[in-house]
């Protein structure tokens, strides 16, 4: 499946709302999605804050992608969205899987909330 998904990839900067995000919500919803809307404005770094390089704003991410997404080009690709909400999907599913057959998580919380409660008490 990877290899389906780098083959349909067409841009190099895929982040918030980009191609991966915007495919697949063009698998799901369609209808959210405006295709006439692509391509008007960049979703390029804006670089507004490059001049405080070794510190952080609240605004930083606003700063860097006024128009909200994050792509060198941005467009939808039904088949690729079906693709990456399967393997999302799938993903999902191990841990849910182990999580219904197996205590680990549970015993580690317990063992770990017994130790805090006197954590100089040899086991």
């Amino acid at each position: 499946m990877d290899r389906q998904i780098s083959s349909l990839k067409k841009v190099k900067l895929d982040g918030h709302a980009g191609e991966e995000e915007t495919s697949m919500m063009y698998f799901i919803r369609p209808d959210l999605v405006d295709t006439e809307a692509m391509g008007k404005e960049s979703g390029l770094n804006q670089g507004r804050l490059n001049a405080m390089p070794h510190a952080f704003a609240g605004i930083h991410w606003y700063a860097r992608y006024p128009n909200h997404f994050a792509g060198d080009v941005l467009q939808a690709n039904r088949e690729l969205g079906e693709l990456l909400v399967t393997k999302d999907a799938n993903q999902l599913a191990e841990p849910i899987r182990y999580l219904k057959n197996n205590n680990t998580i549970e015993e580690l919380h317990n063992e770990f909330y017994n130790r805090a409660e006197n954590p100089l008490k040899k086991n």
